[in-house]
């Protein structure tokens, strides 16, 4: 299994697009003569460069996605929550008992996860084709629980056969009964065309 990393280009793309910033601010403190027209084709030039390396920043991203996540090995597992008030605190994923990616949520994150009722990509990997195993263990609470209150928790042991095409995984922190103990659920996406 292969996972994301920041590649010396991207280093150097970031770093082209504070040296583009650079010279607007330093072009931006010069004064201008009423508003000459060479001032004007710098500005646009500027403008331009900034242009072509958002440009080139996000081809790069792109080249760097695929190559590292061939379309037919590309498998992503994300997290969503369904009961009404709970905050997350940590989630913890491993695929095929591998190296586990452990992500601990900000108080912020985890309203903005609730409210949105979005899903939160939190591992890449390369997947063969063929059936898998994922692990998902949680950590939560809910939003009007006192201090002293012990964490809800929460396991899931659960196989799932990949194709040769991408996929995302949903693990779901939802109801396991009208008022029992928040449980983890699995989803299969296929990715869009």
């Amino acid at each position: 299994m292969t996972f994301l990393s920041l590649t010396s280009a991207r280093r150097g793309i970031w770093a082209l697009s504070l040296m583009l910033g650079a010279a607007t601010l330093a072009h931006a403190d010069t004064p201008t003569p009423g508003g000459d027209s060479e001032t004007h084709q710098l500005d646009v030039e500027i403008q331009q460069y900034k242009q072509q390396a958002l440009d080139i920043n996000r081809d790069a991203l792109n080249a760097e996605e695929d190559y590292l996540y061939p379309i037919y090995t590309r498998l992503a597992v994300g997290v969503s929550v369904n009961v009404s008030g709970l905050l997350l605190h940590e989630v913890k994923l491993s695929l095929d008992g591998g190296q586990p990616v452990d992500y601990t949520f900000e108080n912020t994150e985890s309203i903005a996860l609730l409210k949105s009722k979005g899903l939160d990509r939190l591992m890449r990997a390369n997947a063969a084709n063929g059936q898998h195993r994922l692990h998902a263990e949680f950590e939560a609470s809910f939003a009007d629980s006192k201090p002293n209150d012990p964490p809800l928790r929460g396991t899931l042991d659960q196989t799932f056969v990949k194709d040769d095409q991408t996929r995302m995984v949903e693990v779901i922190v939802g109801h396991g009964s009208p008022f029992g103990k928040p449980e983890l659920s699995m989803k299969i996406w296929s990715a869009p065309k």
